[in-house]
């Protein structure tokens, strides 16, 4: 079914959340709150399809929660600033998601296990900080471009990206968490920063502990 989300939290969800394979989110909503340990659209497991407003602002803790079979979301006409803590957690079959350039923060665990993501493009956006393990766990992911706002990278924030090859930098990262790559990425483009030697020197350290696990599942 196709459901047209106006407001009401997860209260107005619930009762549909088994049937609903396409949300639209009407005009005029500025976020998706999270109430009572549970995201507006949580655990819609049969959504495929969500269209957003141009009003949206914020999207709340695990907004999108294990929605496993959305395919994409599009923020891009939004004014989307925030993405919560797990909003996007295990949607296995999202393949891409087009950010908007009023965003500011990313959250711990943003897109944890979407394992069919394949490019992150932040390049146009103002996000200054990436969460811990944000997008740990996606396994297909390629490539990333980050914003020349960007000064950190969260914990364990690309754990897990096995194929992960592209991440230029811009002088302004300079905070790094911890095991934010594994031994398994293979990183090799680290571009025109002052930061890559810091780079360098972290995933040299990592290299040295190979006989340690880095990432926690």
């Amino acid at each position: 079914m196709v459901f047209t989300y106006t407001g009401g939290g997860r209260a107005s969800v619930r009762p549909h959340k088994d049937s609903i394979t396409e949300v639209v989110v009407a005009e005029g909503v500025k976020d998706l709150p999270y109430e009572g340990g549970w995201g507006v659209f949580s655990w819609c497991g049969k959504m495929t399809e969500a269209t957003l407003p141009s009003t949206l602002e914020s999207i709340g803790v695990c907004a999108f929660y294990k929605c496993g079979q959305l395919r994409e979301v599009d923020l891009s006409k939004t004014k989307v600033t925030t993405i919560g803590n797990s909003a996007f957690l295990e949607c296995w079959e999202m393949t891409e998601a087009t950010l908007p350039s009023t965003l500011e923060s990313i959250g711990g665990r943003a897109f944890f296990n979407c394992g069919q993501l394949r490019v992150v493009d932040l390049s146009k956006t103002k996000v200054t900080t990436i969460g811990d393990y944000a997008f740990q766990a996606c396994p297909l992911l390629q490539s990333v471009n980050l914003s020349p706002h960007t000064t950190e990278l969260g914990r364990q924030a690309f754990c897990g990206c096995k194929v992960l090859s592209s991440l230029p930098l811009s002088p302004n990262v300079t905070k790094f968490g911890g095991n934010v790559f594994d031994n398994y990425t293979k990183l090799h483009e680290l571009a025109g920063s002052s930061s890559q030697d810091a780079v360098i020197a972290y995933l040299r350290t990592q290299v040295s502990r190979r006989a340690k696990p880095f990432c926690i599942y």
